[in-house]
């Protein structure tokens, strides 16, 4: 429960959600299951200290006058109701979000520092490389609403927040979550967008698939996202540029075994840990991006999703 979100969630929408889960959800008769934490993780007092120390007092949101009415309704749904922060926001060792709002901190938004759900939550901030910078509130809005636009396909536990959540709400809002994310400056006033770089795909069009990782993109990518890695608009996302992509948490490289209703790759879910680091150096080469990842640490992301996926399915 993000009780620390909802604090700031004003009293008319609090009893309205309380009347829904009342009176608009059918009720089932479901034993609870017995705990299954071991002691002393099983004790619950504990939290309380935490909301204590971490969770502000419940005050209704408060709206700055002399702002945009548009942006400031945004902030309310993504600092309330949606609790955007509660997974694209670092945590601190103790588990608190380092900032419930911009007025903050500008670590607000910036993107998690740990998986969550297997995921690691990207930037919805300003950057140009790994956040949201190159993208228009017009994007950003029909991303929200249908989960893909020219630029990005949804994936992951943002699938179900989209399917669940935000394809229900009203245009109104979802132009003002979007004005409002567009509002945020980038973290790294410095970053640049991912230079243009041809040559990797130049080299593929000539048949050229002797740098590391060539044919495996080959094998496992082109086919949908096109040997120039600009993929096909609506379809196969572009590669080139993408944040998802240019993140240092590589969260696209197990796709095909989260996600197989949005990635229609098949082979990869084969590949070992070290050929897709050099795959993964591969397609950011192929956008322009960063360097590699080390296959120690990109196995570590791989096994922290399946775990969670493991215990999804049990």
């Amino acid at each position: 429960m993000p009780y620390p979100s909802f604090a700031l969630v004003k009293e008319d929408d609090m009893r309205a959600m309380y009347a829904y889960f009342m009176h608009g959800v059918q009720p089932v008769e479901q034993a609870n299951k017995d705990s299954d934490i071991p002691w002393p993780l099983s004790m619950r007092w504990p939290l309380s200290i935490w909301r204590g120390m971490f969770a502000p007092s419940p005050a209704d949101f408060v709206a700055d006058a002399k702002a945009d009415p548009v942006i400031e309704r945004g902030r309310y749904l993504v600092e309330g109701l949606g609790h955007c922060g509660a997974c694209h926001t670092p945590r601190s060792i103790t588990m608190q979000e380092k900032a419930l709002s911009n007025s903050e901190s500008d670590d607000y938004l910036s993107g998690s520092n740990a998986p969550i759900d297997g995921w690691v939550a990207s930037s919805l901030r300003g950057d140009r490389k790994d956040g949201l910078g190159s993208w228009s509130e017009a994007e950003l809005t029909e991303f929200l609403k249908t989960g893909r636009n020219d630029k990005a396909i949804v994936f992951g536990g943002m699938s179900d927040v989209v399917e669940h959540s935000l394809q229900y709400l009203s245009d109104d809002d979802l132009t003002a979550i979007a004005r409002y994310l567009k509002s945020l400056p980038p973290k790294d006033g410095k970053q640049q967008a991912a230079p243009v770089e041809d040559s990797v795909a130049k080299d593929l069009w000539r048949g050229d698939d002797s740098k590391p990782g060539a044919a495996l993109y080959v094998d496992n990518c082109a086919a949908c996202h096109r040997t120039d890695g600009v993929g096909y608009k609506r379809a196969f996302p572009s590669l080139k540029g993408n944040p998802v992509v240019q993140t240092e948490d590589a969260n696209f490289t197990d796709p095909h075994r989260a996600d197989r209703q949005h990635y229609a790759g098949g082979a990869g879910g084969g590949i070992q840990h070290h050929h897709a680091a050099v795959w993964l150096a591969s397609e950011r080469s192929a956008g322009g991006g960063r360097g590699e990842l080390h296959p120690l640490q990109l196995g570590q992301q791989r096994q922290t999703g399946e775990r969670f996926r493991r215990g999804r399915r049990a």
